[in-house]
């Protein structure tokens, strides 16, 4: 039976400001305004009471879970970690066309970095965690943009190059939840915005 998954992508960054490709290995700490980001947050999230919540380890998504209260009780989670981007770890979707003008990470992995196969395996192990917890409640999951992308193809059954087609803010919170029986997008990519000062 699918339950219902709210998945969090971590606020700003220096590097997310920027358009910076952020992989699983580095580990950035969010800007002041995206601490602000994540605490506007919390009132979005309020109406669900997990019983579980999957945290990345890296300090984006960490900070992100503490400033919306969900910090208490989450579990560190390596297969939410960002994916490996390799060589191209710190460049720009620009500087990296000039590279390579083909490169798609959804359709080719990223050089030097993980593989589609490595990342399909890494979301099909969370997705069997996820089975195998010992409810049917509803689930938080903190992490980044493409990492999140990836495992929401691979829970709705889908080939991980669908995610090339789900479009992810910094921060924003999406649902996956069941339509007939069936685990469906129930909402996708609700952005925060803060009120300027």
């Amino acid at each position: 039976m699918p339950r219902t998954l709210i998945l969090v992508r971590h606020a700003e960054t220096e590097w997310t400001k920027l358009g910076r490709h952020t992989g699983g290995h580095t580990d950035l700490p969010l800007t002041e305004r995206g601490e602000d980001q994540a605490r506007a947050l919390a009132p979005l999230l309020k109406q669900w009471k997990p019983k579980t919540i999957f945290v990345s380890p890296l300090k984006r998504a960490m900070r992100t879970c503490e400033l919306t209260g969900f910090m208490e009780g989450a579990i560190p989670c390596e297969q939410l970690r960002e994916w490996d981007y390799g060589k191209y770890d710190g460049l720009t979707s620009k500087q990296i066309g000039e590279i390579d003008p083909h490169w798609a990470l959804f359709q080719s992995g990223a050089p030097g970095g993980e593989s589609l196969v490595q990342i399909e395996a890494r979301t099909k192990a969370l997705c069997q965690l996820i089975h195998s917890l010992p409810h049917h409640g509803e689930v938080i999951l903190f992490g980044s943009g493409h990492i999140l992308r990836a495992f929401a193809t691979t829970w709705l059954g889908l080939p991980i190059a669908v995610g090339s087609l789900l479009k992810l803010s910094a921060p924003s919170i999406s649902i996956l939840g069941e339509e007939r029986g069936k685990a469906a997008i129930a909402t996708w990519n609700r952005e925060i915005e803060l009120l300027a000062n």
